[in-house]
């Protein structure tokens, strides 16, 4: 087995401090202090690089293709940009392309997929050389399953990896945030000393999305509102979310026959804000602000709050298995959690390491494919939490201190040491490397 790497990068390797919220592999390898066999350099050699990798950040999926990027990506192909050394010394060396998506998970349907082939064919670039890794955990089954209905003989390498995870643990991690990790550990351990919390629950939510629509509108037509620290922004990518739209996603929700009436006074109370790190977006001429993704929301609303209401990015897509990081952060801040988001979520998480809360909270909507129902059982069980007497559910905290306790150690404390290993069997391993020390 090689145990040397070598990484390509344009230039020099960018100096990560002065890059906007990185998100990348790059970023993780310089994140967290690991002693990788991996050296940068400006131009491969063959008879020096005996392996050696090509990383490209997808921070745009449909510039995989030609005819993708015409239609969401100015045109712009990435393989325009590997000069013709490289594209001969990929041929010619044990070179490879790591397409680095690590932190989203698009390329599990039809669309992507072909256009990904498609893209890799008109460049010319041998599929049994192409690493792409990215984080929905069912991708490499979904692909199997695509190359043999397209009856194609040779696919990529497609790697599934948690990137959201190690991304937020990378930027949460350290002296730099230690402050921030003892505030949340001292304050939150105050509730088995007594100290009550003003809110039953939390939900932080940003952009619209149907799911994130009907969550909210559940809390709002049942009346649960004033019982939590609420934010839904209610608008997308292109500032939509007018009557008539917000009742076409509502419709098909449970309890919609009750829920459907009351989306005019939810609109009234649009956009809700929680004073939290944001983004500014412009859309319209109109400002609107989003939570950071790579950082901790203000603790304060956790702690003065029993449980989160974690609505995620994905829902009703199928063969999806996303965990962004927000699902992440309810568990960074000691919180317990209602979970909105794929199909066998939590199920993951325990397989990650972490603990979940049954039998305090009812999670069997997990392991349910039927997503109608699995959001039946959630908004059920989140309703059913909510209405609890604030005295029952300080108690239900206190019994599940040592659950959130251990997450919060696992995430803020074990995450760094976690990580090579990690990395080293999603990844490396199966390049045939062995990167660690």
């Amino acid at each position: 087995m090689q145990n040397h790497l070598s990484m390509y990068v344009l230039d020099t390797r960018p100096d990560l401090s002065k890059v906007y919220n990185p998100s990348n592999i790059l970023h993780l390898l310089t994140a967290f202090d690991v002693n990788w066999r991996i050296s940068a350099i400006d131009t491969v050699n063959l008879d020096i690089e005996d392996r050696w990798i090509y990383p490209i950040n997808l921070n745009n999926h449909y510039r995989i293709s030609r005819s993708l990027s015409a239609v969401k990506g100015a045109g712009i192909v990435y393989y325009d940009a590997i000069d013709a050394g490289i594209h001969r010394c990929l041929l010619e060396s044990d070179g490879h392309i790591i397409l680095d998506h690590i932190r989203e998970g698009f390329f599990v349907n039809e669309q992507f997929l072909e256009g990904l082939h498609e893209g890799l064919n008109e460049a010319g670039l041998p599929p049994e050389k192409i690493w792409l890794i990215n984080g929905n955990m069912l991708s490499e089954l979904t692909y199997c399953d695509w190359l043999k209905r397209k009856n194609i003989s040779m696919g990529i390498n497609m790697i599934p990896f948690h990137g959201c995870y190690w991304l937020l643990a990378s930027h949460n991690w350290g002296q730099k945030k230690a402050q921030l990790r003892n505030r949340i550990h001292s304050d939150s351990k105050k509730v088995l000393g007594g100290e009550r919390r003003g809110k039953s629950f939390v939900s932080f939510n940003g952009r619209l999305r149907s799911h994130r629509l009907q969550v909210v509108l559940f809390l709002y037509g049942m009346g649960l509102f004033e019982k939590g620290h609420i934010s839904f922004l209610a608008y997308g990518s292109r500032g939509e979310g007018n009557l008539s739209e917000l009742q076409k996603m509502a419709s098909g929700m449970p309890f919609a026959e009750e829920l459907l009436s009351t989306i005019p006074g939810l609109m009234n109370k649009l956009p809700l804000a929680l004073d939290v790190p944001t983004f500014d977006y412009h859309i319209d001429k109109k400002t609107y602000k989003e939570d950071m993704p790579w950082s901790s929301p203000d603790p304060s609303f956790y702690l003065d709050s029993y449980f989160s209401v974690v609505v995620d990015t994905c829902f009703y897509e199928s063969m999806m298995l996303f965990l962004t990081p927000i699902i992440y952060k309810s568990i960074m801040n000691c919180h317990p959690f209602v979970y909105f988001g794929p199909a066998g979520a939590l199920a993951e998480l325990r397989r990650m390491g972490f603990k979940t809360f049954a039998p305090f909270i009812d999670e069997s909507y997990d392991q349910l494919l039927d997503s109608h129902e699995r959001m039946r059982l959630a908004l059920v069980e989140t309703q059913r939490l909510a209405n609890m007497p604030k005295s029952e559910l300080h108690k239900m905290y206190c019994e599940l201190w040592p659950v959130l306790e251990y997450n919060f150690d696992l995430f803020w404390h074990g995450s760094a040491q976690r990580f090579g290993d990690a990395m080293q069997n999603a990844i490396w391993g199966r390049m045939g490397l062995n990167l660690l020390p």
